[in-house]
């Protein structure tokens, strides 16, 4: 409390898990947009699978939130280009917004591996 009776203004602190959400939006969002401007498959499915992986390793115990925000992402992504009619160079479809739900698959696999290891793997002393 203040001098006048007011409570005092606390700082706001973020959690670790509100930074590690944003930090798997961020990443998500961005390997959307790597899927929206390849080509190829491979490039935003491995950066999908390295980020769940780094946010798997850092907050084991929200993995499964991680993989969930940085998959669907890519549908996101897809979904925002089919909407706004966006040109992307291989052409986006109902049929490629289908698919894209498989990101989910190294998302998961990336997450869960990051999870393990973090668990295995002894904290220095």
């Amino acid at each position: 409390m203040n001098q006048k009776g007011a409570p005092r203004a606390t700082p706001m602190v973020l959690s670790s898990d509100a930074l590690v959400t944003a930090a798997a939006l961020v990443l998500g969002s961005f390997a959307g947009w790597l899927d929206l401007t390849n080509t190829e498959v491979q490039v935003p499915a491995l950066a999908v699978l390295v980020f769940a992986f780094t946010l798997g390793l850092v907050r084991p115990s929200r993995a499964w939130l991680s993989a969930l925000l940085i998959g669907i992402c890519i549908p996101a992504a897809q979904a925002i280009g089919l909407i706004f009619a966006f040109r992307a160079p291989y052409g986006i479809d109902a049929s490629t917004l289908r698919w894209s739900f498989l990101a989910l698959v190294p998302a998961a696999i990336g997450a869960l591996l990051g999870a393990v290891v973090r668990r295995l793997v002894p904290r220095p002393v």
